[in-house]
């Protein structure tokens, strides 16, 4: 939790207004930058100033109970320098150094600081540092001494540039920006990214107490997520556009282009009110108060790359800025031309034949249906930052960052062992001996990714009373994913129709279904698939800060107005199925009449070796792309109601917030289909190796024999090609549709400060309109739904309360108690279903779902013995009316409403520094929760919430040697088991995905360069090479399983 800020202290001036400490009253809203003041010039001989700038005295009298403390040293001795100046710039506040060079600042409030040092003799050193809850703040610098004049024998007093080491999390403040807030919370500073290995915000997000990732994208706080938590970045609700979810992907995050992420885990009314796990606050890079230039490159290495490659055949370049579209020669969706259906081949100048082949190979050669080997490419990264503050004039200042990060490289996953559709077998319960998987497959996974991230920030600050800034982002991952799926035995329809043998030899069903290839053979299916993924993230945002009236009781306007936009496309997904036969099989050798060849290994044909007609699996081709435009608009007035000299405050906070998002979903669907005459030659043709051939060149136009697979005979049974059919408006998956969220809030909050105490409480109203259309003429008949709107109002109350103990007030207590909502996903209450081709995971929708609300009930100890020690334990409890949560029957995924819902936890965090040169911190956090909810005909089901671990453990043990400039960080996580989508009835099981380990080294370099710092970074990450496993509960049988890998990156940093 931040730093509270403490009633009066005896050696401080009177305690100072709100805007005195320039309180952020939203904890999830980032602050306007302003450019900072830069440091007067102090007069010869001790004369003051001329003129001190606004807000100095302000500062002087702002307190708080977090601590920055370091050494200021020679550069080139490394000895103490006694007597040395370090002040924090801007405010005020100075130190001098002991005998041993140490300095110490107390009563400081949380926030981002210019921390300056100086001794005579010495050139000035300049450095940014971010204090925030949780984390006492260490800054050392190591001062050059300045050339002499040895005619003279003075030092020579030049004009000089300061350009310091980018470190922490300035918010867009070049001079302070004093983040004070009542909420219990969590973060992690840029200090920590290259420490701790992170490289998007998700890595950051894992290692925050109570909070864990699941997918590798969602953040999944106090065991909720999804709908259940909120992501602001900057203080904004954006856009979010996975397909099937609303919360943000923080892998599009890099974290070279972020200044810290914390996790706001109480609800106040200023904060968006869909809140129960907590609140992800990002705060992009924004102004050094320095000039900064840092250029970076890495490469990192995974064991799993060892081995074949294969890839989709496009070229990614090097920021996956790639043409995707459909050619022109596919038609607009209705005017798709299959071929002629009579009975008879298409002559070559039938007109509909022609427009039929046409229309297929544009289609068919737009990119590659099947995997082409190649090489793979070691992951590589580069980043780049510039920022700089100008004076334009005595009362206005201008600071600008640009910075820019990209990164491509490949990645594998090997002996991936994946099952589906649990069947409970006669009993009809799951759990007992003769539970079976109606699916179950092997795949190799190989993905190339490149990509990109930019940002540009300016700000403008006059006369210290007003300000305003400018943020622009842009983020854009590209990746093509291969996966080569083989030995699938897949009987989810409960036809019986897969044989497990085909060949010589004959089983009590009766005899195996014939080959050409003179020898019985284990049957299966196969796969591949190419999926295609581009997302691109788009953020622009300005916001301001303005005073009017008194200077010391001023009356505030904060406001802030973003638009983002977020797409995610699937431009080209297509998967190609065929037939694996395995001659090596042992049991082969048990079949009355079988011919056992192991000599002919395995083979892949294109043949239906089932004979089934049409064919059970048909190749496919599908796009999907989702656009999520969004505008957020909101504004905040403070006004001051009392003060006085003894500390005791009350503030009065009133704002509006406006979020406005609409969400296109579009995509088609096209199937290959192999005529029955053609499937008979791939069976019989040239002993079995024609359909052997046909498969090894289906990339291409031309068949084995030199003729063209399109021909133009779209008859099922009588065509001796392959033909292309749109489906997009066939079945039950719906592709296509218009969804529009409009949310607007308001809120009023009373900030009270008295004594020891400090209450922050008020109310939220939120009233949301949901609209969404399932397009007719773009989507199966039967799933058409017109235009609907859903519409609901809530009044959302909160109030925290702290108190300070203790002779120095290192105790803290603080408890919380609101009211909040959550709201279903659009693919959650719409009554659609939609299908993942490749794996067969089906989603359904369900109308009959209803918002959740929840009680949430907090309360935290915390204890600061020392500027370098710290303990806390917080207690949670959420009591959930009507939740919701994902369930799974069988083959399906769906939605549903519990009854209740209850969840509590308790979180321990400690932080301590020892021996000097060593420090370690943790966290612990157990989390229990109960989901009921009626489900007939099984009746009462009881479990937990999906993405809910019982327990997350993480432990850092640092070494940093500052002589030598060696530093060490072993960083351990265990996160326990947790569903991953809870049952449907009480006889069907869960999925679980088992306690995983990690554990990751990172071991840093810094040298001087003459006047500019390299580092070197080696991180070695997952040395333990767990496998990640997800079961049916209860069971041995794997839902998916595969190991990660080994990685091992270098990374080379040059500070200028």
């Amino acid at each position: 939790m931040p730093c509270r800020l403490p009633r009066k202290q005896e050696e401080a001036k009177p305690f100072p207004s709100f805007r005195a400490i320039r309180q952020n009253d939203d904890p999830g809203q980032a602050p306007p930058w302003s450019p900072g003041d830069l440091p007067p010039i102090a007069p010869p001989d001790g004369i003051p100033p001329a003129g001190n700038p606004a807000g100095l005295a302000l500062f002087e009298n702002a307190v708080g109970n977090c601590m920055i403390f370091g050494e200021v040293s020679d550069a080139t001795t490394l000895n103490p320098i006694a007597g040395a100046l370090v002040e924090i710039a801007g405010t005020g506040r100075t130190s001098e150094t002991d005998a041993q060079g140490k300095y110490r600042f107390d009563g400081v409030p949380p926030g981002t600081f210019n921390i300056e040092a100086s001794q005579l003799g010495y050139f000035g050193d300049t450095t940014v540092i971010t204090v925030i809850e949780g984390s006492p703040s260490e800054v050392r610098f190591g001062l050059r001494v300045k050339p002499t004049d040895d005619s003279e024998n003075v030092f020579t007093m030049e004009e000089e540039t300061v350009i310091g080491e980018y470190q922490g999390d300035s918010q867009g403040d070049l001079f302070m920006d004093l983040e004070l807030t009542s909420s219990i919370a969590s973060g992690i500073s840029k200090d920590d990214f290259s420490r701790s290995g992170i490289g998007d915000a998700g890595d950051a997000v894992a290692k925050i107490s109570g909070a864990n990732i699941v997918g590798g994208r969602y953040a999944v706080v106090r065991g909720l997520g999804d709908r259940y938590s909120n992501t602001l970045v900057n203080g904004a609700l954006i856009s979010s556009a996975d397909p099937s979810k609303k919360a943000v992907q923080l892998d599009l995050f890099p974290s070279d282009l972020l200044e810290s992420i914390s996790i706001y885990k109480t609800f106040t009314p200023e904060l968006p009110a869909e809140f129960a796990g907590g609140t992800v606050a990002i705060k992009t890079l924004q102004f050094p108060s320095e000039r900064i230039l840092k250029v970076e490159y890495g490469q990192r290495y995974n064991m799993n790359l060892d081995g074949d490659f294969f890839t989709s055949g496009a070229d990614l370049g090097l920021f996956g800025r790639v043409d995707d579209s459909l050619p022109p020669g596919v038609p607009d969706q209705g005017s798709w031309v299959s071929g002629t259906t009579s009975g008879r081949v298409p002559t070559p100048t039938n007109p509909i034949a022609l427009e039929a082949i046409s229309q297929a190979e544009a289609l068919h050669l737009s990119s590659p249906l099947r995997p082409v080997e190649g090489d793979s490419k070691i992951p590589e990264s580069f980043a780049i930052t510039f920022g700089d503050t100008f004076r334009i004039s005595e009362d206005l200042d201008l600071g600008v960052v640009v910075a820019g990060t990209s990164s491509n490289g490949s990645a594998a996953k090997r002996d991936v062992t994946v099952g589906r559709s649990l069947n409970p077998g006669a009993d009809g319960v799951s759990g007992t001996p003769d539970d079976i998987l109606n699916r179950t497959q092997t795949e190799d996974r190989y993905t190339n990714s490149a990509g990109y991230g930019i940002l540009g920030a300016a700000g403008l600050r006059w006369k210290d009373r007003h300000s305003l800034s400018f943020t622009a982002f842009q983020n854009h991952a590209a990746e093509d994913e291969v996966i080569q799926a083989r030995r699938i035995n897949d009987d989810t329809a409960g036809s019986g129709q897969f044989a497990d043998f085909a060949g010589p030899g004959t089983l009590p069903t009766g005899a195996l279904q014939s080959t050409p290839f003179g020898a019985t053979a284990a049957t299966f299916q196969a796969l591949d698939s190419i999926i295609p993924l581009r997302r691109t993230l788009t953020l622009k945002q300005a916001e301001g800060h303005h005073e009017f009236g008194d200077d010391e009781e001023p009356i505030e306007i904060d406001w802030l107005y973003s638009l983002s936009d977020a797409i995610e496309e699937r431009p080209g997904t297509r998967t190609a199925f065929f037939s694996q036969l395995d001659f090596t099989d042992p049991a082969i050798q048990s079949i009355p009449g079988a011919i056992f060849d192991p000599s002919l290994g395995e083979i892949l044909t294109l043949s239906d070796i089932y004979g089934i007609n049409p064919a059970q699996s048909q190749s496919f081709r599908e796009t999907l792309s989702t656009t999520e435009e969004s505008t957020n608009k909101r504004i905040d007035l403070t006004l001051p109601v009392y003060s006085d000299d003894d500390g005791n405050v009350f503030k009065l906070k009133v704002g509006g917030n406006g979020f406005e998002r609409s969400r296109e979903v579009r995509g088609r669907f096209f199937t290959y289909n192999i005529g029955q005459r053609l499937n008979g030659l791939l069976n019989t043709g040239n002993g079995g190796q024609f359909g052997i051939d046909y498969l090894d060149g289906i990339n291409g136009t031309t068949n084995p024999n030199g003729n063209p697979i399109f021909n133009g005979h779209a008859n099922n049974n009588l065509s001796n090609g392959i033909f292309i059919e749109e489906n997009t408006n066939a079945g039950n998956t719906v592709r296509n549709v218009d969804a529009e969220t409009s949310l607007n809030a308001a809120y009023m909050q009373a900030n009270i400060g008295f004594g020891r105490w400090e209450i922050i409480g008020g109310a939220r109203f939120e009233a949301e309109d949901r609209t969404f259309e399932v397009l007719p003429g773009l989507n199966p008949p039967g799933t058409v739904i017109p235009r609907t709107t859903i519409s609901n109002e809530y009044l959302l109350p909160g109030i925290t309360i702290n108190r300070t103990f203790g002779d120095d007030e290192e105790f803290l207590l603080t408890a919380a108690w609101s009211r909040t909502v959550a709201r279903p996903t659009f693919f959650e209450f719409a009554p659609i279903r939609t299908v993942d081709q490749a794996s067969g995971d089906a989603f359904q929708g369900n109308p009959n779902l209803t918002d959740t609300l929840i009680d949430n009930f907090d309360i935290r100890w915390e204890w600061r013995p020392d500027a370098e020690s710290q303990i806390a334990i917080s207690l949670f409890q959420k009591s959930l009316d009507s939740p919701i949560a994902q369930a799974y029957t069988l083959g399906d995924r769906t939605f549903i409403n519990g009854e209740s819902g209850s969840l509590q936890g308790v979180e321990i965090e400690l932080q301590k520094r020892f021996l000097e040169q060593w420090s370690i911190s943790s966290n612990f956090t157990f989390i229990d929760s109960l989901l009921e909810f009626q489900q007939p005909p099984s009746g009462l089901v009881q479990t937990t919430f999906d993405g809910q671990p019982d327990f997350i453990f993480n432990l850092g043990l640092g070494w940093e040697d500052e002589e030598s400039g060696w530093s060490a960080n072993l960083n351990y996580n265990l996160t326990g088991s947790f569903l991953t989508a809870v049952p449907l009835g009480a006889v069907e099981p869960p999925v679980r995905r088992e306690a995983f380990n990690q554990l990751d080294l990172i071991i840093q370099k810094k040298f001087d360069i003459g006047d500019s710092v390299g580092i070197v970074t080696l991180n070695i990450a997952n040395l333990l090479d767990e496998t990640d496993t997800e079961v049916f509960d209860g069971t041995d049988l794997i839902f998916s399983s595969f190991k990660p890998g080994r990685s091992f990156g270098l990374k080379f940093e040059y500070q200028f």
